[in-house]
C-alpha cells in the first residue's frame, strides 16, 4: 500500500466511513506504520480544533507565516 492510500485510508477511518476488509486494512496501518499513526493524530488534531476554536493555537500570523 503506498503513502497516498495509506492517508486516505486513515483519513476514512477518522471519519468513520470504513468497514470491513478497508476497516482492517487501516487499523493495521495505524497499528504497525509511524506514518499512518502521525496522520490519525493529525487528523483527530483537526478535528478537535475545527469543533472547538478553544484548542486552536493563537500564535501570531506573521510567526505562522515565516515558517
Amino acid at each position: 500500500m503506498d503513502r497516498t492510500e495509506t492517508q486516505e485510508l486513515i483519513s476514512a477511518l477518522a471519519d468513520g466511513q470504513l468497514q470491513g476488509d478497508a476497516f482492517a486494512r487501516a487499523v493495521e496501518a495505524a497499528a504497525q506504520d509511524p506514518a499512518a499513526r502521525e496522520a490519525w493524530q493529525t487528523y483527530h488534531l483537526i478535528g478537535d480544533v475545527l469543533r472547538s476554536s478553544d484548542l486552536a493555537g493563537h500564535a501570531a500570523p506573521d510567526r505562522f507565516l515565516a515558517k
